[in-house]
């Protein structure tokens, strides 16, 4: 069956599933060109989409803390605000992907990136891990090392490595939430 592979469970008996593609989208780089690469390869290959997008609250910032967000009258939790911001962000490119003909779920994680997408790919099996390249350059890269570069030696499957747009314009939400939270304070 193309587009499917086969999987001996401990019973012995024959099972066929659909290929996953796990997705771990950073907003901050081309998220755009790393959703329309997944969404071709799905389309071929008969894959279902997993995207996975994982962040972490600014050090120091509770979950719970009361932060405002822009343009808000009542401040809500950290990491409520965290959730919404990536949703704003997020819906459009399943949009995206789902117009491209790909079959996509959302999977929203708060921790530390590496180990959230570690987490997902052990848990999912996918066939392969779709990243968008955040390769930085020079000093930023020896002192911050890359997610991108972490992520290709902690995980079991394969990585694709989108490389995107350079001038695309990103989304920093974890930024926005440090400005929210010092206004609010």
């Amino acid at each position: 069956m193309p587009g499917f592979r086969l999987r001996f469970p401990s019973s012995g008996e024959l099972v066929s599933e659909r290929p996953t593609l796990l997705v771990a989208i950073n907003l901050a780089s081309d998220p755009e060109a790393v959703c329309l690469q997944a969404a071709g390869l799905a389309r071929r290959m008969g894959a279902r989409v997993v995207l996975l997008h994982a962040a972490q609250l600014p050090v120091g910032l509770a979950a719970d803390a009361p932060v405002r967000p822009p343009g808000a009258s009542e401040p809500v939790s950290a990491a409520e605000m965290l959730h919404q911001d990536a949703l704003r962000h997020l819906d459009p490119l399943l949009d995206l992907m789902r117009m491209h003909g790909a079959d996509v779920e959302l999977d929203l994680r708060r921790g530390r990136v590496v180990d959230q997408v570690v987490a997902a790919a052990a848990a999912l099996d996918p066939l392969m891990l779709i990243v968008g390249s955040d390769l930085p350059s020079g000093l930023r890269r020896l002192f911050l090392g890359s997610v991108t570069e972490d992520l290709i030696h902690a995980v079991d499957v394969p990585v694709l490595v989108v490389k995107g747009d350079p001038n695309a314009a990103g989304v920093l939400s974890t930024g926005q939430m440090q400005a929210a939270a010092e206004n609010d304070g």
